[in-house]
């Protein structure tokens, strides 16, 4: 039954092999199975590659199911992850309420060297380094880069995508080579930091600021013996691959950097403009502190994933984290359209037409 009542699960449809892709559809079954649990009418709602072409018929289609609220599950494609910022501001366009973080925050995460500049700017604490596009790399400039081992990961893309056995980089005279090849695959962008040896905290947070800290969780690489100390796609991804052994554990109640994680990963997330959930992943360098290394604005949300499990730790059950994002996404509308009334009765703004956003 279409009507206002109906919670939409979007995702991406496409013929891939990628792990990480085809996930996200066990993810999407289990949203949808949880939002039956809690009592909502719901239905997936498949976006292709020529609708996001081609924004017209995907227009006619929400218009046609005018739905209370979309699920965003929608990450791009495997080969344009900037398409999940576009869906983003099409809802946004439209008025619909949907789960998770805005166009502008996902497109700026998704771009790490904005978010590292962005970061920056806010006295936050990021890795030394920049980020190198193929024109780069006649005049490399090794006065601007940190002191090896050197760290490599693509500018604009997410799920580790690229982070693999070759990111890890021992020497200033291996550089050159390393990132050539990386270059010819990731065209948009590398970043060459500084490498973190220490721990690796990730801390998850929900909400629409102020937001709630969900216990945090560390990796120690100490404990993994030849296993490269990161994560990389595999480590994440494939479960035949030997660093898919590695796991975040909970960090200790009595952890110092527990603490200091969490207000980290706060103060990032309203820098970045965050909301509904997301997490911030941070490592211990050389000194003791802690560094931000990556933020996702939406975060793996399968039954299994790390921010499920912190959740449960937290006190908040799988249902519970679906029904609180739902919640989060009509609440954040309320707020829209109490700011849209506001504005239009400021001095000057009398004459003007309602115009609030529809339900």
């Amino acid at each position: 039954m279409k009507g206002q009542g109906t919670v939409l699960v979007a995702s991406a449809l496409e013929e891939t092999s990628r792990i990480d892709v085809i996930d996200v559809l066990r993810c999407r079954r289990s949203v949808l199975e949880s939002l039956e649990r809690c009592g909502f009418l719901s239905r997936p709602f498949d976006i292709t590659r020529p609708e996001m072409e081609d924004f017209h018929s995907l227009f006619r289609r929400l218009d046609e199911e005018a739905p209370r609220c979309v699920f965003n599950l929608f990450e791009g494609f495997s080969d344009e992850a900037s398409q999940e910022s576009s869906f983003a501001a099409l809802l946004e366009e439209r008025g619909i309420p949907f789960t998770g973080n805005g166009s502008g925050t996902l497109a700026l995460c998704l771009d790490k060297e904005r978010t590292r500049r962005r970061l920056a700017q806010r006295g936050l604490p990021v890795p030394q380094g920049r980020s190198f596009r193929i024109e780069d790399l006649q005049a490399l400039p090794w006065n601007r880069l940190p002191r090896p081992p050197f760290f490599l990961k693509p500018c604009c893309e997410d799920g580790s995508v690229g982070i693999d056995d070759t990111a890890l980089v021992a020497t200033a005279a291996a550089l050159p080579s390393a990132l050539n090849a990386k270059l010819a695959r990731f065209p948009k962008g590398v970043i060459v930091e500084e490498f973190l040896p220490g721990r690796e905290f990730n801390v998850a947070f929900i909400g629409n600021d102020p937001y709630e800290a969900l216990p945090p969780s560390v990796i120690d690489y100490g404990l993994y013996g030849d296993l490269p100390p990161y994560l990389a796609y595999g480590a994440k991804w494939d479960g035949e691959s030997p660093a898919y052994a590695i796991e975040s554990r909970p960090c200790r109640d009595d952890d110092p950097q527990g603490p200091t994680a969490v207000e980290l990963g706060r103060e990032t997330g309203r820098a970045l403009g965050c909301r509904g959930f997301f997490r911030v992943d941070l490592r211990e360098g050389a000194d003791g502190k802690l560094r931000i290394i990556d933020v996702n604005p939406n975060p793996d949300l399968n039954v299994d994933s790390g921010f499920a499990r912190q959740a449960l730790r937290s006190g908040l059950t799988y249902d519970g984290v679906v029904f609180q994002l739902v919640l989060l996404a009509l609440q954040r509308e309320e707020v829209n359209r109490h700011e849209a009334a506001r504005s239009l009765r400021l001095p000057g703004n009398r004459r003007k037409e309602p115009r609030l956003l529809p339900r």
